[in-house]
């Protein structure tokens, strides 16, 4: 449980992007083996998939898993709609 700090869950946020929030359940320590936070992402950035947790010498990964994605379109740069949906020659709507 040394992990569900504020100081170390701000760490592992930051290896994603900005933490906004800790979820409340994740602070009193009552969700078990997971830790749920509000990042912001940039999302024209590659999402990891896992980061590496260091704590006195030891070193692990964990999985990042996301949930309440907006879909994001590639090629135009829009929050609202993917590339299979995209109307848009390329970089038109910038």
């Amino acid at each position: 449980m040394e992990y569900w700090i504020p100081s170390t869950l701000g760490s592992m946020a930051a290896a994603i992007g900005t933490l906004i929030k800790i979820d409340t359940r994740t602070l009193r320590k009552t969700m078990g083996r997971y830790a749920r936070m509000l990042v912001e992402i940039d999302l024209k950035q590659d999402m990891e998939k896992k980061i590496m947790l260091v704590r006195a010498g030891h070193q692990s990964f964990t999985k990042v898993e996301y949930d309440n994605l907006s879909a994001y379109c590639a090629r135009c740069g829009i929050v609202g709609h993917s590339i299979a949906s995209c109307s848009s020659d390329k970089g038109k709507h910038r």
